[in-house]
């Protein structure tokens, strides 16, 4: 009876201990309403983003998938105009960049001052570069393939952030590598350049691929690097915050609260909107 006791005892001690996580990582998916284009359901996920802010979204991605004909929100990543980039929803991988493997019912800030943002990394406004999450193809750049439950700084002195994209068919492309574009005009890139199944780059830390790049630093673009390999890639827009309205003689100026969820909402594969 006594090491019954004992084991109830040890049974239940790991169940208060696990159960905290177990109900902070809740299913937090949406559903999508049915019928929307393209357009029109990226519209949807800005509204139901910037329901949870004071603050104005002025740059978003989001994450979704299809589950018997139904579209589910997975994530969102926004920059608000202040700069500073938040999350929310599903956190396999540790994709949010937050620190934990906890799915988010409210969106958490990743980082502040941020310019651009794709695909677990961003820019800040200091030129430094970074990255977190899913690191199998060496992606986040730290020399591991450990995963990054939080942003790391794998690069400095940047001006553009993009990815390599795989063209895995001549429809569907992966990002399995990542780029970034230094003030000297260099290229560098790390993680994996697939081209149609065949590696023909693999580097868990940073590596000069163009010594002079002189394309386009928006959208997605097909480059050739100095060993004679092509890329394609695809550059993160710069983030522009709206410009602040002068306030009249004598107004005052309101300073938005923090961000909130709001409790009357009507709103019920990674996609940029800038």
């Amino acid at each position: 009876m006594r090491r019954f006791a004992i084991v109830l005892t040890v049974f239940l001690a790991l169940i208060m201990a696990f159960a905290p996580s177990l109900a902070a990582n809740e299913d937090v998916r949406v559903r999508i309403p049915d019928g929307l284009d393209t357009d029109a359901r990226a519209q949807w996920v800005r509204d139901f983003a910037q329901d949870f802010f004071d603050l104005e979204i002025v740059s978003f991605a989001f994450s979704t998938t299809e589950v018997s004909g139904i579209n589910i929100l997975l994530r969102f990543r926004v920059v608000l105009e202040d700069n500073t980039l938040w999350a929310w929803g599903d956190n396999e991988h540790s994709i949010l960049g937050d620190g934990t493997a906890i799915n988010r019912s409210t969106p958490v800030m990743i980082l502040d001052s941020v310019i651009a943002h794709s695909h677990r990394s961003a820019l800040r406004t200091d030129g430094s570069m970074w990255t977190w999450g899913y690191n199998s193809n060496g992606s986040v750049g730290d020399g591991t393939t450990n995963l990054r439950t939080s942003p790391f700084n794998v690069m400095d002195n940047v001006v553009a952030k993009g990815h390599a994209l795989s063209p895995i068919t001549e429809e569907a492309r992966h990002n399995i590598g990542t780029v970034a574009l230094r003030t000297d005009g260099s290229l560098w890139a790390w993680g994996t350049n697939n081209i149609l199944g065949n590696i023909v780059f693999h580097s868990l830390t940073p590596v000069e691929i163009v010594s002079n790049f002189t394309h386009q630093t928006h959208g997605m673009q097909t480059i050739t690097a100095d060993d004679g390999h092509e890329w394609l890639i695809s550059f993160a827009p710069l983030v522009t915050p709206p410009e602040p309205e002068p306030p009249t003689p004598g107004e005052y100026i309101h300073t938005p609260t923090p961000p909130h969820h709001s409790t009357n909402s009507t709103h019920p594969q990674e996609t940029y909107q800038p």
